[in-house]
């Protein structure tokens, strides 16, 4: 994979945002790849690999994450103000029809995205997340948005472990592979990789539930949805719901896994790649 960058403008400044690219930039097919919160490019490794062959695949860096740069307010981290970064990066791209996955924050702003014309989705993983998102949730990922030290990176991937219980089932290999794009050196020791400022306003979103029914059912597009069986975000009573009004809706379920499920694993990748691989002509 090669790290490319572009720019893009938000209340008069400019910003770098950051993303990797693989596969052959002449491929019929483009797979775009969205992280969650505190997520980052590098988390859909074993994915790209798995599908450079057809697609060429692009994964970024949210502003305030990975190698992409900081914004200058805090107040200024919200999905509104994601959208341009990822406008930018499409349209190094000549905005040619995609095929999105969306973890979590990434899977709502395909919606938004898509809503307001910004890109052509022609198939959209949804990783646990849905049409509707509970404040109780979202209390909870406010909580553990934070600024920890580490002395080094192992004690960087035992707090990962702790803080995400969905990713039981990584391999060490993967494990340091999240801690080294998943951190940055400083002068007191390694940090997560992102802006602790990001924390201010995931607190403020808290504190009403988020409904986007409306947002995902002006998808017209092949979708499937991974769910957690135990994540607090999807719930099943979503599942549920967003399966009656579009019974198309293709489903993972992953037993006993929380939000949000690493799509790291042989059975994640198998089930996603037929689906992405799959003509639905």
């Amino acid at each position: 994979m090669e790290l490319k960058s572009t720019t893009y403008q938000l209340d008069g400044d400019y910003y770098r945002v950051a993303y990797w690219q693989s596969g052959s930039i002449f491929a019929d097919k483009v797979l775009f790849c969205v992280h969650g919160l505190l997520g980052r490019s590098r988390d859909f490794d074993e994915l790209i690999a798995a599908l450079e062959d057809d697609f060429l695949c692009i994964a970024i860096d949210l502003p305030g994450r990975g190698q992409s740069d900081w914004l200058k307010n805090a107040e200024q981290y919200g999905p509104e103000n994601y959208l341009p970064a990822i406008k930018a990066v499409l349209d190094s791209f000549n905005n040619r029809p995609v095929h999105w996955i969306g973890t979590s924050l990434g899977g709502i702003l395909a919606m938004a995205a898509a809503s307001l014309k910004l890109v052509t989705i022609e198939k959209l993983v949804l990783n646990d997340v849905g049409s509707f998102i509970p404040k109780s949730s979202l209390q909870r990922i406010a909580a553990y948005v934070s600024d920890p030290v580490f002395n080094d990176q192992q004690a960087l991937i035992d707090h990962l472990k702790c803080t995400y219980p969905s990713f039981r089932h990584l391999t060490q290999t993967q494990w340091q592979r999240v801690a080294k794009y998943g951190s940055r050196q400083a002068e007191d020791g390694l940090h997560l990789h992102y802006d602790p400022a990001i924390a201010i306003n995931v607190g403020l979103a808290s504190s009403e539930d988020i409904d986007l029914t409306s947002l995902w059912q002006a998808l017209d597009c092949p979708q499937m949805l991974i769910h957690g069986t135990a994540s607090d975000l999807l719930t099943q009573e979503v599942v549920d719901s967003m399966r009656d009004l579009n019974p198309d809706l293709e489903l993972l379920q992953l037993e006993g896994l929380g939000h949000a499920p690493p799509l790291m694993t042989p059975d994640e990748l198998q089930a996603i790649t037929a689906f992405l691989k799959r003509s639905d002509a």
